[in-house]
C-alpha cells in the first residue's frame, strides 16, 4: 500500500488550536497527491496520556480486491444474468 491508496482519514487532536499544525503535516506528508477526505475530531483524552493526536487512515486497492468482489458477488447473487455481465 502507499500513500495513493488512501481513501479516508480521521484525525483525533486534543486541543482544536492543533488543526493548523495538523493541517501543514497533511499538506507535507501527500505533496503533490490530491488529499483524500478528512475528518477532523477534537477529543477530551486519547489512549495514552500525554497524547496530542492520532490519525487513523483507511486505504483500499480496487486492483487487489476486483477479484475477490466480483467471486462475492457472483456468489451471492447467484444469477446466470449477471455471471455472463461480469466477467
Amino acid at each position: 500500500m502507499a500513500l495513493s491508496d488512501i481513501v479516508k482519514a480521521t484525525s483525533y487532536v486534543t486541543d482544536i488550536r492543533y488543526r493548523d499544525e495538523m493541517r501543514a503535516c497533511r499538506t507535507e506528508v501527500f505533496k503533490d497527491r490530491p488529499l483524500p477526505p478528512h475528518t477532523l475530531l477534537n477529543v477530551v483524552q486519547l489512549a495514552r496520556p500525554g497524547m496530542m493526536f492520532e490519525v487513523d487512515v483507511v486505504a483500499g486497492s480496487s486492483s487487489a480486491l476486483e477479484p475477490l468482489y466480483r467471486e462475492n458477488l457472483l456468489q451471492e447473487v447467484k444469477s446466470p444474468y449477471l455471471s455472463g455481465i461480469i466477467p
